[in-house]
């Protein structure tokens, strides 16, 4: 028996449907993923007047030069506590100079304070700068949770800085996919350019990753952003280096376990 032709346009529409819905389901997705991104910038978010390179006359031992971490999400997040920042530096010379020697000593190894030890500290209060949404709204704290030279790779002018911005217990964040956000402020004081040589050597500054901690059982658990937003993006210079210079600063590691390694 010859078969309906309605029954076959009917047929033909329903695959055209689910075709149409396939589509629209994979360019979300990329919609979506595409909205990942990493910002380092002095002086204001990336999202306002924020700086690409930043040039200090090395001759004042008050102030501090401020650089901003800032990122996107490639989906809305919500009971976010907090973040985690990895900003890798490299200088352009043979061993990291006594201006980068931000750490503290190291009892367990023997290793004593860095020449510029206090001078290095976080910020998660952004009350009035509104380049950026703000997440914290002043509500919480950020610390350094580590300056290290030598990591990530073990390179003589390499050091790492981590950073955490972190909500007290009774607050959480609901984040979405649209706004650039402010995440910290690593606080760089101007002290000491006089007895802690190499204030002027050219140094790059990448930040590799940003961590977004959230509560316990939250659907989807913690989101690792490891995307700069554009080429350069996540790169911010000292002394006016050229944004070259960043091509030789360690990336983040490639597979799971090694990016996890970042934080421990």
């Amino acid at each position: 028996m010859p078969q309906d032709p309605r029954r076959r346009v009917g047929r033909l529409g329903f695959f055209f449907a689910l075709a149409a819905l396939a589509a629209a389901l994979a360019l979300s997705v990329a919609v979506a993923r595409a909205g990942e991104g990493l910002y380092l910038r002095w002086n204001d978010c990336a999202n306002g007047a924020g700086l690409s390179s930043v040039n200090f006359g090395c001759v004042s031992n008050t102030g501090e030069q401020r650089l901003y971490c800032s990122f996107t999400l490639p989906v809305p997040l919500n009971e976010v506590l907090g973040i985690e920042a990895v900003v890798d530096l490299q200088a352009a010379a043979t061993t990291l100079p006594d201006w980068w020697h931000l750490e503290p000593p190291d009892i367990g190894l023997g290793l004593p304070a860095g020449c510029r030890v206090g001078s290095l500290s976080a910020s998660q209060d952004f009350t009035g700068e509104v380049s950026c949404s703000d997440p914290w709204l002043n509500r919480g704290a950020a610390i350094i949770q580590g300056y290290t030279p030598g990591e990530p790779r073990g390179g003589s002018a390499q050091a790492r800085i981590k950073a955490v911005a972190t909500l007290p217990p009774t607050f959480v964040a609901s984040l979405d996919a649209t706004h650039m956000y402010h995440g910290l402020k690593i606080l760089i004081q101007n002290a000491n350019p006089g007895s802690c040589a190499g204030c002027l050597t050219h140094v790059c500054l990448v930040l590799n990753s940003i961590w977004v901690r959230r509560t316990l059982g939250a659907a989807g658990g913690d989101q690792l952003l490891v995307t700069p937003g554009a080429v350069g993006s996540n790169w911010a210079t000292w002394q006016g280096s050229s944004n070259l210079d960043c091509l030789t600063v360690p990336v983040r590691r490639a597979t799971w376990g090694q990016i996890k390694s970042l934080y421990r």
